[in-house]
């Protein structure tokens, strides 16, 4: 037997007002500037490469690298990984809609996976 509560929250539909996807949404805060229609590649390249394009992204510490102690990638630097890897996917047939399982850990390579 249904619980009668659960009858006149959930199965009397005609009791409750029907919303909208829009009505569910809420919107707090300034709205000013608009967002960005950019995409995330185009959004590095106009704004982070512009104008951080030499500041360092990432550092890692216990990752060796070189003569500089550890390992420091700019922001062009990371962009050029992020396409390395991309064209890798590419060239293996990942296509729009394909799968691919990514397992993360705390080194470079995982940073660039993202």
């Amino acid at each position: 037997m249904i619980p009668r509560v659960f009858v006149r929250r959930y199965i009397q539909p005609t009791r409750f007002a029907v919303r909208t996807a829009t009505q569910l949404s809420h919107a707090k805060g300034a709205n000013t500037p608009p967002l960005s229609n950019d995409t995330l590649p185009s959004f590095f390249e106009k704004e982070l490469l512009a104008k951080f394009a030499t500041r360092p992204a990432l550092v890692s510490r216990h990752e060796p690298a070189g003569g500089s102690g550890c390992l420091r990638w700019s922001y062009e630097e990371l962009w050029k990984q992020v396409n390395d890897l991309a064209r890798g996917l590419l060239g293996l047939g990942v296509t729009k809609g394909s799968r691919v399982g990514v397992v993360m850990g705390n080194n470079r390579y995982d940073m660039r996976d993202q």
